[in-house]
């Protein structure tokens, strides 16, 4: 792309970011001093919709940023600005925290990254059907409850807390803990299948009673691992800004942060 539709196109998306409204060839004209007519720029914007930068939503309207436009716009066009004191600073405690888990550390940087930017700022872990188990521990933690805790190879940890029969004393758990460590410890998510918690019932040898909630804990522990997060921050903030049309078609994603909240 030529220098000159490199400004228009900058031009056109700076215009729509603030206004939320299609451009034409005059605002771009009249507004920015490209040294261009109208006529010119009309051109120009037609080439850049034909290579896919641009859209003209109507006939008779101007025209707005494709996800291409916008693409190049982040990678080619915005200018890079230097992080003030009180920002460098922002981003050196997040990162002096101490974390142990890769959830709160996205959680931290979407965090921070939203309060730096003003914008809306998202983080997510895929699935992790290949993460590998690494142990399996269940705790006592006061009388008829327990925790029970799932770490993966990778360092994620989850856990789930249970109701247990107040008859159960802590060397039971230890031995629960150790069984599942000998069946779980090394398999991925998707090699704990049925025959393999069968085994593990077989071995526990208890009631029904006993045995649910800490398989129970063991399996919603395993579906936490299992299950893609999302980390949102500063949601709000997308209603801070006037092009409110970029909301438009973004309805999954608000759905999304309503369901996370």
């Amino acid at each position: 792309m030529d220098e000159r539709k490199k400004k228009i196109l900058q031009s056109i998306i700076d215009d729509y970011i603030s206004t939320a409204e299609p451009v034409g060839s005059r605002t771009v004209a009249r507004k920015h001093e490209l040294g261009l007519s109208s006529a010119t720029i009309r051109n120009e914007m037609a080439d850049l919709e034909e290579m896919g930068y641009l859209t003209q939503p109507h006939t008779s309207a101007g025209r707005i940023p494709s996800d291409k436009g916008y693409r190049f716009y982040v990678d080619q066009l915005m200018k890079q600005s230097e992080l003030t004191v009180d920002e460098i600073c922002s981003i050196k405690s997040a990162m002096d925290t101490k974390i142990n888990e890769l959830g709160q550390l996205l959680r931290q940087v979407s965090a921070v990254m939203s309060k730096i930017t003003n914008y809306t700022s998202m983080a997510a872990i895929p699935e992790r059907k290949n993460s590998v188990l690494k142990a399996v521990q269940v705790v006592p933690v006061e009388r008829g409850k327990a925790l029970v805790v799932v770490i993966t190879n990778s360092g994620t940890i989850k856990n789930s807390l249970i109701n247990i029969s107040e008859s159960i004393l802590p060397e039971y758990l230890i031995s629960v803990s150790n069984i599942f460590n000998e069946k779980l410890s090394g398999l991925t998510i998707e090699q704990i299948n049925m025959p393999v918690i069968r085994e593990i019932e077989l071995l526990m040898g208890s009631s029904q009673e006993v045995l649910m909630p800490i398989l129970n804990g063991v399996t919603d522990c395993i579906e936490q691992i299992d299950s893609a997060e999302v980390f949102l921050e500063g949601a709000i903030n997308m209603l801070n800004y006037p092009n409110s049309g970029m909301l438009r078609g973004h309805e999954s994603f608000l759905s999304l942060w309503l369901k996370k909240i």
